[in-house]
């Protein structure tokens, strides 16, 4: 019997700031939109990436998520 196939999550997350280029890059297939005060994401959590590590990734760059929802 094969297991059910884990689907990927999809979240959206507000960011104060604005992404520099390295992150723009690191998530340059994410819907994105920005304005002076916050950016707005919208990540798949793929490849054994999850909320947590998006999060880290975030932290570890100075920027702080401000909201977080689910979509998938």
């Amino acid at each position: 019997m094969t297991p059910p196939r884990r689907l990927d999550a999809v979240y959206e997350l507000t960011v104060a700031g604005r992404l520099g280029p390295v992150l723009r890059a690191r998530f340059r297939r994410a819907p994105t939109t920005a304005c002076g005060i916050h950016t707005t994401l919208c990540l798949r959590a793929h490849d054994g990436e999850d909320l947590v590590d998006i999060l880290w990734l975030l932290r570890s760059r100075g920027l702080e998520v401000t909201t977080i929802s689910a979509i998938h």
